[in-house]
């Protein structure tokens, strides 16, 4: 019980246990915390997940291409001897890996082209399916499972299309899905 005290300061511990108990009584209360969870599981659009894709393509190619021009006007730089067989076995590994890197985000880049009227017009394709098990997508620190490739059964075709998402789905569920042709970029519209 906090006691009532004259001044500025009593009305200040008031006015702090109250907020601490509305604070408590909105936390213990199953369905305003509920309410709370469904708000921060908050859906992510077909959009976003595009202009993520974009973003993330364009720095792989970025990165790529800054590295290759830094091996390319400074190789000797690189390495403290040029005859150095680590540094001529270094360098060549380097220069793989930007490589493949300017590979798969100019690849990426020109899938998500392909996509890029359909978003502009939010022309996407809409399906009705059963997740039937997800990619294997293991996290390379904790090695938890991630569940964002679901392989899915199209109710009306027996087709499987295996998307990429950012919503939580759970296998055996049956879910209405809009997704992009190319890219396979996904967004849950509702659970059925």
């Amino acid at each position: 019980m906090i006691s009532q005290k004259s001044g500025a300061t009593g009305n200040k511990k008031q006015k702090n246990a109250n907020y601490r108990l509305h604070i408590y009584i909105f936390l213990t209360n199953y369905n305003v915390s509920n309410k709370w969870g469904d708000l921060m599981k908050k859906k992510t659009t077909i959009r976003e997940l595009y202009f993520f894709a974009w973003f993330c393509n364009v720095i792989f190619m970025v990165i790529g291409i800054v590295i290759g021009v830094q091996i390319i006007t400074g190789y000797t730089d690189v390495i403290d001897n040029p005859y150095d067989i680590a540094g001529i076995v270094g360098l060549i590994c380097i220069t793989v890996g930007c490589g493949v890197a300017l590979i798969c985000s100019a690849v990426g880049i020109f899938t998500l082209l392909k996509d890029i009227r359909s978003v502009k017009n939010k022309n996407y394709i809409s399906i009705i399916g059963t997740v039937l098990n997800f990619e294997k997508n293991v996290e390379p620190e904790s090695g938890a499972q991630i569940n964002d490739t679901p392989t899915v059964l199209v109710l009306d075709t027996n087709e499987k299309v295996t998307l990429k998402i950012n919503d939580e789905v759970a296998v055996g569920e049956t879910y209405r899905f809009n997704y992009l042709k190319n890219s396979k970029i996904a967004e849950v519209v509702e659970k059925i």
